[in-house]
């Protein structure tokens, strides 16, 4: 898979990247504790490298996969961590 990929490649920004994709598939497919899990690993690498548009959109898919599970607490707390000109990205793709 891709993330391997970049993994290997030791090319961090890509594989947050990566990551933030296959959260998305796994969580749309139904694989919420997998794709959380990707969604968080996407979250916390996109943070460390000061990649906003990565880290708000690993966010939202957290927060999608929080709240399917039926957890609106987890799924606040993810859209909230995202912090500076990317909330209004965040709020566009929540909504």
């Amino acid at each position: 898979m891709g993330v391997d990929h970049f993994l290997r490649g030791g090319a961090p920004g890509d594989e947050a990247w990566m990551l933030r994709r296959r959260a998305l598939v796994r969580v749309g497919s139904g694989q919420l504790c997998d794709g959380l899990s990707d969604a968080e690993m996407a979250l916390r690498l996109g943070a460390g490298l000061g990649l906003r548009i990565t880290t708000a959109d690993a966010a939202t898919i957290a927060a999608r996969a929080y709240a399917w599970q039926g957890d609106s607490a987890g799924a606040r707390t993810a859209l909230e961590s995202v912090e500076g000109p990317a909330v209004t990205f965040v709020r566009a793709r929540a909504s």
